[in-house]
């Protein structure tokens, strides 16, 4: 077994943020009175805390990717351990002051800071112990993708289903159903999930599995169906997830095959895609969308071309795209996660200001007509940085039944993501690109059904249905026998029955 904390350059100034947050609290607390219960009540936990808004380890964990999310925690606190998450949990509770969860700091709809509350982060929460005999890693629920796949050495046939963002946090990724650009070829990131920790909200913790023992356990048993797509923040603070990794080849191609947003060959291109859908073969998936990767950051409509295979294999498939003269085509001979590593972050908001939306597509209504006013709607928005992004569904996602375990949305042809992104947070801007959002949405929307979870928007209607369709009356049931008192809550959560 190999143990990796805190990997790699990024994990060096975590380290760094670490040691200056034990400076913060080892001097007099700057914590306001509304919080001096809390304060009192915290003890001697392992992890730390700080009120100092100035501090950079605050400033770190609180400025998230998406600065229409920047708000003010009163505390953010940092727990090593589910021990430390327990006192947390109950000085909040009986303190009776508002509190939220922190993963990877992706959360769109901005729940994972709380204004003037405590905010507890899981960043310290942070280890990879990669086994490359049985291909499972336990991951601490701090970790970010980055960390994930830095824990694998170069070379390695394994790989895990992540985040297609390398900052994400495992754990929002996971608890949502884990959408991925392997998942045509091995499920969704929940497929592929051995075990979970979880603290409860009277500080118990369970460790739910696919184990008998769990299932002969109801409140195993339900925890573990809820903890896979019913999304985080709902039943509980999970500390650690065990993942099965999948073996992969070393000569897979990736890359991305890309043309001008307004040239005709987008639509043609697009038909093809349609019509050779039903044939392709799980190892195959084609993520289409508009993307920032054109000289200067301008958008390209683009093919995400993952071909988890031999090269021998992927040739054909990528001289059929090839057919349409694209004039940007970087798919080439590289093994997943270099590619990964390379051009992950390409959709992130990088601190802009960002609304995000999403639709799920059933197969078959994401018609060329469709398709055209999407484009003319791109190439009008008033953000260069807004895009649209189709994560295409099928394969082994499929072959899962919507109500096996909290995530319903297994028939899906693709999750249509519609992100606003813009620099400059004047009120016109914020009403420029927002409503191009929402106008966009109002058109796709009657050609959808439902709504992925991870890509939370908070304005949506109905959103509880949309999100888990036949599953939302069990995950209230579970939610009424785990955590019945609500204690578990933001504006979007799952309520008790």
């Amino acid at each position: 077994l190999a143990t990796t904390h805190h990997n790699g350059m990024f994990n060096s100034f975590l380290a760094v943020f670490l040691s200056l947050a034990w400076v913060v609290t080892s001097a007099p607390s700057p914590c306001p009175q509304s919080l001096q219960c809390v304060v009192e009540k915290l003890g001697d936990i392992q992890g730390t805390y700080t009120c100092n808004h100035t501090s950079q380890h605050y400033t770190f964990d609180t400025e998230v990717d998406n600065k229409r999310c920047w708000t003010f925690p009163g505390m953010v606190v940092w727990p090593e351990n589910e021990a430390d998450v327990a006192v947390i949990l109950s000085a909040v509770r009986s303190c009776g002051v508002p509190m939220s969860l922190l993963s990877g700091g992706h959360n769109a709809a901005c729940y994972g800071l709380v204004s003037n509350g405590v905010t507890i982060s899981l960043s310290a929460i942070n280890y990879t112990i990669p086994d490359f005999n049985t291909g499972q890693m336990v991951v601490g629920a701090g970790a970010r993708f980055q960390h994930v796949y830095d824990a694998i050495p170069q070379g390695s046939p394994w790989i895990p289903v992540g985040g297609g963002c390398p900052a994400v946090g495992i754990s929002g990724f996971m608890l949502g159903g884990g959408w991925s650009f392997l998942s045509r070829s091995y499920g969704l990131g929940i497929d592929n999930l051995v075990s979970i920790k979880t603290v409860l909200a009277d500080g118990s913790v369970v460790i739910s599995n696919s184990s008998q023992e769990c299932t002969n356990d109801t409140l195993c048993r339900d925890l573990w169906w809820a903890s896979r797509g019913g999304g985080g923040g709902n039943f509980g603070v999970v500390t650690e997830f065990v993942i099965q990794m999948q073996r992969t080849v070393a000569d897979a191609m990736n890359g991305q095959i890309c043309f001008p947003p307004d040239s005709p060959a987008v639509l043609d291109a697009w038909d093809w895609l349609l019509e050779t859908y039903p044939k392709f073969p799980n190892w195959l998936q084609i993520d289409p969308g508009f993307l920032p990767i054109g000289d200067g950051g301008s958008r390209l409509f683009c093919f995400t071309f993952i071909c988890n295979n031999h090269a021998v294999e992927c040739q054909p498939l990528l001289e059929e795209i090839s057919k349409f003269n694209p004039p940007h085509n970087t798919a080439r001979v590289i093994p997943y996660l270099e590619w990964q590593k390379l051009h992950g972050n390409i959709t992130a908001a990088q601190h802009g200001y960002l609304y995000l939306t999403n639709i799920m597509m059933p197969v078959g209504k994401t018609s060329r007509a469709l398709m055209s006013q999407i484009q003319q709607a791109v190439l009008s928005s008033p953000s260069p940085r807004n895009i649209v992004i189709f994560h295409m569904g099928g394969g082994r996602i499929a072959e899962i039944g919507s109500t096996e375990t909290a995530f319903p949305h297994r028939e899906s042809q693709f999750v249509l993501q519609i992100k606003g992104i813009w620099g400059n947070n004047s009120p016109d801007e914020m009403k420029k690109n927002m409503k191009w959002v929402d106008d966009l949405k109002a058109l796709i929307l009657p050609h959808g059904t439902g709504s992925y979870v991870n890509y939370m928007d908070p304005y949506m209607k109905n959103a509880h249905h949309q999100f888990y369709g036949p599953n939302l009356n069990r995950l209230r049931a579970v939610k009424t026998m785990i955590d019945p008192d609500n204690f578990f809550q933001f504006p979007m959560s799952i309520a008790p029955l």
